[in-house]
């Protein structure tokens, strides 16, 4: 990754730390330890307000680089390597932890839970893995043009879908469509938008800070909504809220860090993993430690759901047991689409 791409790295270290922090406290919540409810409620709405948003947007921003890369069959059996395989594997496994310290998590669960749940993406945060793959075999399916005014058409078509998806049929394949697309579409048709901003990077992002406080404090306490109330705001705030944390990643990785750069590009397998790590971490704390203030649990549950698969990726690549999170060689769609394809030229 060059230096004028720093920037994705930083906003995926915001992203996953945004998210396992929200993880964290949903958990605690969940375990039913003392937490105040009006600050929590108000934190949770203004992070899950953008922060999967945001994965999608990036995940839009090299659609085309990739599709120009892979070709549209190719770009799909590389999905299948790099998302459907974590997401199976990390579904049977965090699930059969789950079977296994159910009663030590108060949540009883079966091997029937996991595998029925598995089908349709429910698992937990894992359903993310199941909608971006779908979003890019929909943006495959799509994109049959790359002319602006066509991303365009496709963009406001997501909007108006986003915007009015209460009304549209209501399953969880089609729910992941019409929440997250519009995003996606959204980095299809801003992939020149960062150099705009890198132009003008301290009006862009003093501005779009000013936007993202105003904007958030109207959102919540003016017109009292949250991120589960859909339509025109919450898209608005959505969009803000992006803008804010591409204009605050592209200025300040002008000094890389090579902490932010880590977590940052090791944003899938933290997400993978990061379930495990603060689960265990707030048994320890309820169970050894007899630990049950807020405070303490949020702190050490997100450092551990960020550091600990930090650790346990550098413990795999020095076993080379990587086939936890990397598709082995062997059963690899991409290199057997490889071998189909060369085998079909005279």
């Amino acid at each position: 990754m060059n230096n004028r791409d720093l920037w994705v790295d930083y906003s995926k270290a915001i992203g996953i730390v945004l998210v396992v922090y929200g993880h964290v406290a949903h958990g605690i919540c969940k375990a039913g330890l003392p937490v105040d409810m009006k600050s929590y409620l108000l934190i949770d709405s203004v992070i899950y307000a953008f922060h999967i948003p945001l994965f999608f947007f990036l995940s839009g921003l090299y659609f085309f680089r990739s599709l120009e890369k892979y070709g549209s069959v190719g770009l799909l059996v590389n999905k299948i390597d790099a998302i459907i395989y974590p997401y199976l594997v990390w579904s049977i496994l965090q699930g059969s932890v789950e079977v296994v310290f159910s009663k030590l998590t108060h949540h009883p669960v079966t091997f029937s839970d996991v595998f029925s749940s598995m089908l349709w993406g429910t698992k937990t945060h894992l359903w993310f893995l199941y909608a971006l793959f779908f979003i890019f075999f929909l943006a495959i399916l799509l994109y049959r043009k790359r002319s602006k005014p066509y991303c365009f058409i496709v963009l406001s078509i997501a909007c108006v879908v986003f915007v009015h998806q209460d009304y549209l049929p209501k399953t969880i394949f089609l729910k992941y469509i019409f929440s997250y697309f519009v995003f996606f579409a959204l980095g299809v048709f801003c992939k020149e938008f960062r150099n705009i901003i890198e132009a003008h990077l301290y009006r862009w992002t003093i501005l779009s800070f000013v936007f993202f406080l105003s904007y958030q404090y109207i959102y919540h306490n003016i017109l009292h909504l949250t991120y589960t109330d859909i339509g025109i705001p919450l898209l608005v705030l959505s969009v803000i809220s992006i803008l804010f944390i591409i204009s605050f990643s592209s200025l300040i990785c002008r000094k890389p860090s090579k902490i932010i750069l880590l977590i940052g590009s090791n944003s899938m397998t933290i997400y993978l993993m990061h379930v495990l790590s603060y689960s265990g971490a707030r048994i320890v704390l309820c169970n050894l430690f007899k630990i049950r203030n807020f405070s303490v649990h949020v702190v050490v549950g997100t450092l551990a759901g960020v550091i600990a698969p930090l650790v346990a990726v550098y413990l795999f690549r020095l076993l080379r047991i990587n086939f936890l999170y990397i598709m082995p060689r062997l059963l690899s769609a991409e290199v057997f689409y490889k071998k189909i394809s060369h085998a079909k030229l005279p």
